[in-house]
C-alpha cells in the first residue's frame, strides 16, 4: 500500500488529481464491485474520458493499416451466422464476407443487434 501511495502522491506532483478512498467509495463509486477485501483503492476522476470522436478516428485508422476496411453509409439488412459463428453481412450494396462484425452503430446499435439473432 505504501508503493501506490508513493506513487500517488508522484502523480500529483505531476498534475494528476488522485484521491484515495476506502472500499465504502469503491462500492458507491462501482457497485458490482466486490470490496470485503479492499484496504484501500485510488481513484482518479479523470480517468477514462475521450474524445468520441478522436478515438473513433483512431481505431479506424488502426482497421485501415492492419488491412481491415470499413464501409459507412452502408445499413446493414442481415447479419449471416452458420454454426454460431459470424460469415458476412448484407447490406443493400451487396452482401460482405467477413469473419468479424463490430457493430459501432450508436443510436442503431440495438436494431442491427436484433437482425444478428
Amino acid at each position: 500500500l505504501e508503493e501506490f501511495r508513493r506513487i500517488a502522491d508522484f502523480n500529483r506532483s505531476c498534475g494528476v488529481e488522485v484521491e484515495e478512498i476506502g472500499a465504502e467509495d469503491v462500492k458507491r463509486l462501482f457497485p458490482l464491485c466486490r470490496v470485503d477485501d479492499v484496504l484501500s483503492a485510488f481513484y482518479v476522476p479523470g480517468d477514462g474520458r475521450v474524445n468520441p470522436v478522436d478515438v473513433t478516428m483512431a481505431l479506424g485508422k488502426g482497421t485501415r493499416m492492419q488491412g481491415g476496411q470499413i464501409f459507412e453509409g452502408t445499413p446493414v439488412t442481415q447479419v449471416m451466422v452458420e454454426d454460431g459463428a459470424v460469415k458476412g453481412v448484407v447490406t443493400p450494396r451487396g452482401t460482405i464476407l467477413c469473419e468479424h462484425v463490430v457493430n459501432c452503430c450508436g443510436m442503431w446499435a440495438r436494431q442491427v443487434g436484433g437482425v444478428s439473432g
